[in-house]
């Protein structure tokens, strides 16, 4: 099928209902390298962990959508083992297994999203080494934030960053006001001359 979005750019979308037949993904990459010759990236959403499994075959893939109930932080590690060349993974699903550690691939990908960072919020943002990081359903507490932005300030860390956007559960308020972060953190006003005017947030 076709479909044309609101932002009048073309997507195009290909089905196929035998799943079980792994011969119907390889016909389908042939397919695409041969309409678009100069292999346009792809993005990979896995819904199963059959299809995970089976995702492999697809090449040039650099941008991933997890949406699984559940995913193992080993099944992580392998996908992103076998496919190195991730610009963003956006997570859906519940982490479970052991911990991902500081030197975990994950955390160096460009742009990361994960919707049920939890606990876990305050782990991710001090691991994360990419460039936009986006938390959702987070509880995350004001010494992670000044952590994150006085490390981000002296350049102790943090040096290709240039978003970090963290969101609580509805109904759950944060345990602090971000005025008071800003202040504390000796923030001031974005006047348009001493940095960007404009700024293209694509994570």
């Amino acid at each position: 099928c076709t479909k044309k979005p609101p932002t009048q750019i073309w997507t195009h979308v290909l089905e196929y209902l035998e799943k079980e037949d792994d011969n119907v993904l390889e016909f389908l990459q042939t397919h695409l390298e041969f309409l678009f010759a100069n292999q346009p990236p792809s993005q990979l959403k896995i819904e199963s962990t059959n299809s995970l499994q089976t995702s492999e075959i697809i090449d040039n893939v650099t941008d991933t959508i997890f949406s699984l109930d559940e995913l193992e932080t080993t099944e992580i590690k392998h996908f992103l083992t076998v496919r190195p060349n991730q610009k963003s993974v956006e997570i859906h699903s519940e982490l479970t297994g052991r911990s991902l550690k500081r030197v975990s691939k994950l955390f160096k990908i460009q742009g990361l999203a994960i919707h049920e960072s939890g606990s876990m919020t305050s782990k991710y943002m001090d691991n994360f080494s990419g460039r936009c990081l986006l938390l959702f359903n987070a509880d995350v507490t004001y010494s992670a934030w000044i952590t994150v932005i006085e490390k981000w300030k002296n350049k102790t860390a943090y040096h290709k960053l240039h978003a970090v956007v963290t969101r609580a559960p509805r109904n759950v308020s944060q345990e602090f006001h971000f005025g008071d972060l800003l202040f504390d953190s000796d923030s001031i006003p974005w006047d348009g001359l001493r940095r960007p005017r404009n700024f293209m947030f694509d994570p």
